[in-house]
């Protein structure tokens, strides 16, 4: 039952993780056909396997090990894509009809089946070493910056890539009565597989949005004109940091986080500290410094009333103060001084709460 639910789940965010590719398929340097039309696949099989299993769908599909030649070759498709190595028209027809060989031959009974799995076994080993000697270029020419987005992602496709390989290979050695049932337990461990890339993803959105798009979030205005972040350093980088900024290849992704953070945690912004962001984030201290010393227009303190206000504001525009004194507002706020509530709220948007109130109540 367990694993059940771990599969339909599987289904449900690889069709999460195909919508926001989809949608983000022209800002995404990343983008990857192959990637996606697999997402699809594991969707539609996971969905159709939990369906069949608590007997929700009354349709039978006998696993048929004719469908691994073609999936396969989409694996190898997408790894060179995602490599930037050519995919050619050739290679295509080339891999279509190699494909072609093992179930033309098996259709007209010209080969056994155990010699079936001998040829997928080779077939399949071929591409898996194709693709592992295509990451080790790829990487040879990014000077094996092992810790980019880039090569963590390629290595959980690697991974993933082999794992199915092993899984599919190793059916060779069971007879075809018993292929059903090791089919089914393998479906659902390599579902684990999947929900570890899908996770990866979305963690790093950069691979879900595209880095463009992503920046693009990141550097927009909130109020008055006050920008937060800048992906560019805003000053000139100090001889002692020049080897921590080497090393911070992920810049819009922690920034991306740290924002994810203010917004989703409904208390973070009164207890908002260094110490609190690395023990979310789990990244060093020093990082975190960096990010704030060369990335952020605001100082630390800046920025903690900054997401306050965000919060006031919010309060404020679902007509907190038709209900409640100021007092109220203040003390939600967080601010310990009367005062400091009301520079730091002018400052942010250049009125005061009840003017902007009034302002925002007229608006709509």
């Amino acid at each position: 039952m367990l694993l059940n639910l771990v599969v339909f789940l599987t289904g449900v965010f690889c069709l999460i993780v195909v919508v926001i590719l989809i949608a983000n398929y022209r800002s995404n340097v990343t983008k990857n056909i192959y990637l996606i039309i697999l997402f699809i696949g594991a969707f539609l099989n996971r969905v159709y396997f939990v369906l069949y299993s608590f007997g929700i769908l009354d349709l039978e599909l006998n696993y048929n090990l004719n469908i691994a030649y073609l999936l396969i070759p989409l694996y190898f498709l997408m790894f060179r894509e995602l490599h930037k190595v050519k995919v050619t028209a050739n290679l295509i027809l080339l891999l279509i009809f190699a494909s072609g060989i093992p179930l033309s031959a098996k259709y007209f009974d010209f080969i056994e089946p155990h010699e079936n799995f001998g040829y997928y076994s080779i077939y399949t080993s071929l591409l898996v070493f194709i693709s592992i000697n295509t990451a080790h270029n790829s990487l040879k020419k990014s000077n094996h910056n092992y810790k980019s987005i880039h090569f963590k992602f390629s290595s959980l496709i690697l991974f993933h890539l082999i794992l199915i390989y092993l899984g599919t290979n190793i059916l060779m050695f069971y007879s075809l009565n018993d292929i059903l049932y090791i089919f089914d337990f393998f479906y659902k461990i390599s579902s684990l597989s999947w929900l570890i890339l899908l996770g990866f993803m979305m963690f790093n959105p950069e691979l879900l949005f595209g880095k463009k798009k992503l920046e693009n979030i990141l550097v927009e205005n909130y109020w008055e004109g006050v920008t937060v972040w800048s992906l560019k350093p805003l000053k000139e980088i100090q001889d002692k940091d020049v080897k921590l900024s080497q090393n911070i290849s992920d810049i819009s992704n922690i920034i991306y986080k740290i924002n994810k953070i203010v917004k989703e945690e409904s208390d973070f912004n009164h207890i908002l500290s260094i110490e609190k962001l690395i023990e979310i984030l789990r990244i060093p201290k020093s990082h975190i410094e960096y990010i704030f010393k060369y990335h952020c227009h605001l100082t630390k303190l800046e920025f903690k009333n900054y997401h306050q206000m965000n919060l006031v504001i919010g309060k404020i525009k679902t007509g907190f103060l038709k209900n409640h004194t100021m007092e109220a507002l203040i003390e939600f706020s967080g601010f310990k001084s009367k005062m400091t509530f009301y520079r730091t709220f002018k400052k942010i948007t250049n009125t005061t709460p009840l003017s902007f109130a009034k302002k925002y109540s007229e608006s709509i």
